[in-house]
């Protein structure tokens, strides 16, 4: 399931995304998901943190949408590689593994693998909640 605060076919406004028509199959903000509790196997989030402000938000409402033993799926630039907050204006945080998997680890969600992917600037996270 696709989701995007921009509605499918219209363009993006920002960033990477400027002027490419959404592919969203349900239009939402990722801090206000319209999923049951528990309902989802797994949430991706790819260079999407750096832009939440509220990053314990974002964390606590993937962690409710989430299964017992669902996966968190994230990708975001690594500051260790490239200066983040200067790479996109719109990036409002600058993480590394080293910083976001404590975070993770403190919202409930344990963290099982980390890759830094040299050619790209960016890091995945792949992080599972725990079950009941």
């Amino acid at each position: 399931i696709g989701v995007d605060r921009v509605p499918r076919g219209e363009d993006g406004q920002s960033g990477g995304r400027r002027g490419v028509p959404s592919m969203a199959d349900v239009t939402a903000d990722c801090l206000d998901l319209p999923f049951g509790d528990a309902s989802q196997d797994y949430v991706v989030a790819r260079h999407l943190l750096e832009h939440i402000v509220n990053i314990p938000q974002a964390l606590c409402e993937w962690r409710r949408i989430l299964k017992p033993e669902g996966l968190l799926l994230l990708a975001c630039p690594d500051h260790n590689m490239t200066p983040t907050i200067i790479l996109d204006s719109e990036h409002v945080h600058a993480l590394t593994p080293e910083s976001l998997v404590p975070i993770l680890m403190a919202f409930g969600f344990q963290p099982e693998e980390v890759h830094v992917v040299p050619r790209s600037a960016s890091f995945c996270v792949k992080a599972r909640k725990p079950a009941i």
